[in-house]
């Protein structure tokens, strides 16, 4: 499947309200329970402010005027949470 597939279809969680996406980030982290707390964290933050960086987080228009604004400000508060 390609990257952009998996992304348009990912990706949208991250734009929803605040307990969906804090589950979303828990989830993420069950996954990865093999992964030492240190090492998540950095792998985490690396991909959320990777996505931070870019112009738009979504490859469509629909999806970045819809979610483009709650998608970034709950990537913030994630960076934010693992930095603390």
């Amino acid at each position: 499947m390609p990257a952009s597939l998996i992304l348009v279809r990912d990706l949208p969680i991250l734009g929803s309200e605040n307990e969906s996406c804090v589950a979303y980030s828990e989830a993420i982290r069950q996954e990865y329970t093999w992964v030492s707390e240190a090492a998540y964290r950095e792998g985490r933050l690396k991909v959320l402010k990777n996505f931070l960086r870019r112009e738009l987080a979504y490859f469509t228009q629909e999806m970045a005027e819809r979610l483009e604004a709650p998608t970034r400000c709950n990537m913030a508060g994630e960076v934010r949470s693992l930095s603390s």
